[in-house]
């Protein structure tokens, strides 16, 4: 017990210290450390929960790029074939409208020669009546004498007809 004193150590009042720190040990047990410790606990659940929803939001926007993804690539293809679709539609109407135009022209041209055959064998027709008349009056003119006029017109179409002919 010479220590005690040596050191100036009063039991009793070291008793009560202890006491005294028994009870704080107690108290901030009972008040203080179970609901910091209930704290952390809830922020330790907290922060897990957190992260088990931030990786499930993760899952879905890789779900949703993916998604998209694909939607572009069909989109795409869709685009090319609607594409693909107008430059045949463009080509087979370009072909059909020429065709029409081919067919309309080559109308157009024998309508034309038609009229040309025609407007000739009109000229033709004309030239001989021309020329019947010419006939008539350079024959009566030689012959000084006048035949009945459906003679002349006999005479006049056999040589009309000889000069075709030949």
């Amino acid at each position: 017990m010479e220590i005690v004193k040596e050191f100036g150590i009063n039991p009793i009042l070291l008793l009560a210290q202890i006491v005294n720190f028994a009870i704080l040990l107690f108290l901030l047990k009972r008040f203080l450390y179970k609901p910091i410790l209930k704290s952390l606990e809830d922020r330790k659940v907290k922060i897990s929960k957190s992260l088990k929803e931030a990786e499930e939001i993760e899952k879905r926007l890789q779900k949703i790029s993916d998604e998209q993804v694909t939607i572009l690539d069909k989109a795409r293809t869709e685009a090319s074939q609607i594409i693909s679709e107008a430059k045949s539609e463009a080509k087979e109407l370009t072909e059909k409208n020429l065709a029409q135009t081919k067919d309309s022209m080559q109308q157009l041209l024998d309508k034309n020669t038609e009229r040309m055959s025609l407007e000739k064998d009109q000229m033709l027709l004309d030239a001989r009546k021309e020329l019947t008349e010419l006939v008539i009056a350079a024959t009566a003119a030689v012959t000084k004498k006048s035949v009945s006029e459906s003679t002349d017109k006999k005479m006049v179409s056999e040589t009309i007809e000889g000069l075709t002919k030949k």
